[in-house]
This record gives C-alpha cells, structure tokens and sequence, in this order.
C-alpha cells in the first residue's frame, strides 16, 4: 500500500525492476501543473507503470485506512519531503512493516531492518534496492518487524509520556 503522495521516485524505482510488485495507492487526485489530473497525467506519462502496477484507488475512512495498513505485506510512504509523516507512524502502529525514505520525519522512529526498511529518498534505485530487499524477507521476519514497529510506535509515541516530557520542558 502507498502512503499520501506520488512519488516519481517510485514510479522510476519500479520501472528498473525486474519483478514489481504492485502497489494499491490510496489518495486524492489533485491537479498537476497545466494538467486537471495527476491521475491522469501519470497514466499517460506512465503508461506501464501508474494503472497498471500501481493501481490508484480514491481515499478511505479513517477505519478503512488502518483496516488496509495491517492488512498489507508491506507499507510504503516514498515522500521526498516531510516533517513528520503520519501515515508512516499509522502503518508502524498497524504492526505490518513500512518501507520509508529518509526524507519523511517520522523515518526517525525506523531502526532499518529492525523495524521498518529505509532508503535514500533522492534516489529511485535505493528504492527498488530496498523493495526487492523488503520482498525477500520471510512472511515471519515481516511479522516481526511490524510488531517491533508497533512496538516502537507505542513506546516512543506514548501519548503520556510526551505530555509528561512536555510538562517538564515547560
């Protein structure tokens, strides 16, 4: 499953592939320079990729969300720029492994290989590296990853923890 936004680094990384996988990409179709849709600017700039191994599908609940992130082999948030990316730490808390770059904030909370995957966010080829890296793991060690991330979620993002830390601060 994708995270929020399409990243061309992503597309880029599939096409150097030799077995992609494919992806389910949930988000809003927004538009794109001259174009009315990134959707459909991607489908025709990308014809062999966007549609096709990556299957775009309209947003979700909440509840759906959180039902497909621990549902999925793998979760994916390719972000080139972020501050803090909840959908990374959404699907670390599903307890299902995230496949995250280094430029999404919340990639901080991943250990590579421990409880999540990172990669190198300005390069696609880090990214397909890392997919074929993460799709080579056992069913079992993915399911040990994602509780360790949940796991890592819980303690680090502990909800009175950081208020007591905060009051402390203050």
């Amino acid at each position: 499953h994708g995270g929020s936004g399409v990243s061309l680094g992503l597309i880029e990384a599939l096409r150097v592939m030799r077995s992609a996988p494919e992806i389910d990409w949930y988000g809003r179709d927004v538009p794109h320079g001259r174009h009315a849709s990134t959707d459909a600017w991607l489908r025709q700039s990308y014809p062999t990729i966007w549609g096709a191994r990556i299957k775009p599908h309209k947003p979700v609940s909440p509840g759906e969300v959180q039902a497909l992130q621990s549902a999925a082999l793998l979760n994916l948030v390719p972000s080139t720029w972020d501050v803090f990316n909840f959908t990374a730490v959404e699907a670390m808390a599903s307890g299902r492994p995230v496949i995250c770059s280094d430029a999404a904030g919340a990639s901080e909370l991943i250990d590579d290989g421990v409880t999540g995957f990172i990669y190198d966010g300005r390069s696609p080829t880090a990214l397909s590296e890392t997919l074929d890296r993460a799709l080579s793991c056992s069913p079992v060690l993915l399911a040990e990853i994602g509780l360790r991330a949940r796991e890592t979620v819980l303690r680090l993002l502990n909800p009175e923890t950081i208020a007591q830390e905060r009051v402390a601060a203050y």
